[in-house]
């Protein structure tokens, strides 16, 4: 079980901002009261600048949640940061903002961290961010996106601990879906400065929601809620408001094109023949999804239909141009909590791989294409890439 100190600040995250010129930061402290958070850009006090919060209850054991947005931040800039309670200071944490055009980020499928299980997946889920701090391959990522299932129970600060307590977590902005056992309990809204809430999509946990990348708008549904008109309208309407945006990519937790133990479930093939129209009415370009711990890619799908010719591919079918479609994306789990193997085979399945090991994933996003890379965690081996290649906006 994770212990937490008292009278200094934890449980902090960093989450992207409405665009990507502002940043949310959410932390604990065991007092309430009004927070700051001081940044400066590295090197240069003279741009020091403070962001107030005021603290709310967030648990029975007397936490109270910090949250703030810090805006107006310059790409490509290495900043400074530290966070205050009264006399109590952090210490001096440090990140750096993404690019202003081509851009890169992580992607990790479900860590579902366990306080009570055996501590194996908190000791590889410490080796995946590790990774994406330090390893090579994933230099000059500007933040993570995590597929849902952040923790095992809902309402465990433990398992939260599990999850938040690494020095990568300070430094990287994480996008978080809401998985099914984040999503009964408002304890994910008070670990998460979540931007662009909606009127959809509402649990305990929050709402569909939405953040802007560059060039990219992603479209962050709340899957837990089996309403498809509902999701419908909060594409539409956020569409509608950044019509110009040149990547759509929807990122949610349930998988609903997956070979894995969900795959065959009669409320998850309702729910896709319900959804598929939708993402495809709001021109999206690819998915994200978790669930089903396992890594499995779909065919380019026009609607329910896979394009399975390879003719339609390029580089071995590792490729596409301006597909008729959408690519969906299953990511197995990056802590290895545990992963499902195949259940059968089904027409839109373009690779299924589940060796029962952490998986961790980039995506590399320009003006004309969109690549995600998946390696396997123990040996940096690439289980899977693809890349979508435009031309022109779809959609």
């Amino acid at each position: 079980m994770s212990t937490i100190k008292n009278n200094t600040q934890t449980y902090i995250s960093i989450t992207p901002g409405a665009d990507q010129s502002r940043l949310g930061f959410s932390w604990y402290f065991d007092s309430p009261g009004r927070g700051y958070l001081s940044l400066c850009v590295k090197g240069d006090p003279s741009s020091r600048r403070e962001f107030y919060a005021e603290g709310v209850p967030a648990n029975d054991r007397g936490h109270y949640s910090f949250q703030l947005t810090a805006d107006m931040l310059i790409p490509d800039t290495e900043y400074e940061y530290r966070l205050t309670n009264g006399d109590v200071h952090s210490d001096i944490f440090g990140f750096r903002t993404g690019p202003a055009g081509d851009f890169s980020f992580a992607v990790v499928g479900d860590p579902q961290l366990d306080s009570h299980a055996q501590k194996r997946n908190v000791t590889e889920w410490k080796k995946t961010l590790g990774l994406i701090g330090s390893h090579e391959y994933f230099k000059g990522v500007g933040f993570i996106v995590s597929t849902g299932d952040q923790v095992e129970e809902y309402n465990d600060e433990d398992d939260y601990a599990d999850y938040l307590e690494h020095p990568e977590m300070r430094r990287f902005p994480v996008a978080t879906a809401i998985g099914n056992h984040d999503t009964d309990s408002p304890l994910y809204h008070t670990h998460f400065k979540v931007a662009n809430f909606s009127d959809y999509g509402r649990t305990a946990a929050g709402t569909d929601n939405y953040f802007i990348y560059n060039d990219a708008l992603f479209l962050v549904l709340n899957t837990n809620v089996y309403e498809e008109q509902k999701h419908r309208a909060f594409l539409l309407e956020t569409i509608a408001k950044h019509p110009d945006v040149r990547w759509r990519i929807a990122l949610f937790h349930n998988s609903i094109f997956t070979t894995g133990k969900h795959g065959p479930q009669r409320n998850l093939v309702a729910f896709r023949e319900k959804l598929v129209p939708v993402l495809c009415e709001a021109g999206i370009d690819a998915v994200i999804n978790g669930h089903d711990h396992i890594y499995c890619r779909s065919f380019v799908m026009d609607s329910l239909t896979p394009i399975s010719d390879p003719a339609c591919y390029g580089d071995g079918m590792r490729s596409v141009t301006d597909p008729q479609g959408i690519v969906y994306f299953t990511f197995n789990s990056a802590s290895g909590i545990k992963g499902y193997d195949k259940t059968g085979d089904y027409d839109y399945d373009a690779i299924t791989n589940q060796e029962h090991l952490p998986n961790l994933s980039r995506a590399d996003v320009t003006h004309g294409s969109l690549r995600i890379v998946t390696y396997r965690t123990t040996d940096m081996s690439v289980v899977d890439e693809f890349t979508i290649y435009k031309t022109g906006r779809k959609g």
